[in-house]
């Protein structure tokens, strides 16, 4: 059996030396700094994490600072397009452990015929009123319009009929 030189018993000595030192030393500084212990609990306390889910590009757990608002997850989570922001409250503080979902827009086709200028279906937001519609409608000069300002919401696959104005005849 071959044994080592003495000058590789040496380096062998002085690593085994070297690691202990060092595994003391982490025991030592561990027992002598409760401070950094103390400092990292404070920065976990200083985040939040907030789910997210729906019609967003980052879906999943995102950590936050506290004090963060819906806008702060939105700028990392990202909306996609078809995002229905129009209940979404920006300004709402998160807190800790809670899920966002956002919801995706809905589609309704409506169609329009009667006093207009072109008689077509539109594909309209879900929720959109009959007043949102005329908005984008070119009506003729004898439409009655005042009909066309309520304000219900339209429904899947309606069919808006733009009134004539009635001409009041004198009585002789």
């Amino acid at each position: 059996m071959k044994t080592l030189p003495p000058h590789e018993w040496l380096i062998i000595a002085l690593l085994i030396a070297i690691l202990t030192l060092l595994s003391f030393a982490t025991f030592l500084n561990k027992n002598e700094m409760p401070w950094l212990e103390e400092r990292k609990q404070e920065l976990h306390e200083d985040l939040i994490q907030v789910g997210i889910k729906g019609a967003v590009k980052q879906t999943g757990i995102h950590e936050l600072k506290r004090g963060s608002t819906l806008q702060d997850l939105l700028d990392i989570a990202q909306p996609l397009p078809e995002a229905d922001m129009h209940q979404i409250k920006l300004q709402a503080k998160l807190r800790n452990n809670q899920m966002i979902t956002i919801p995706q827009l809905r589609w309704i086709l409506v169609s329009v015929k009667g006093a207009v200028i072109e008689p077509k279906s539109f594909k309209v937001r879900l929720g959109t009123t009959l007043q949102e519609l005329s908005s984008r409608l070119a009506f003729l000069p004898d439409a009655d319009i005042e009909k066309m300002q309520k304000k219900r919401k339209l429904k899947d696959k309606e069919e808006v009929i733009v009134p004539v104005k009635k001409i009041k005849r004198k009585k002789n």
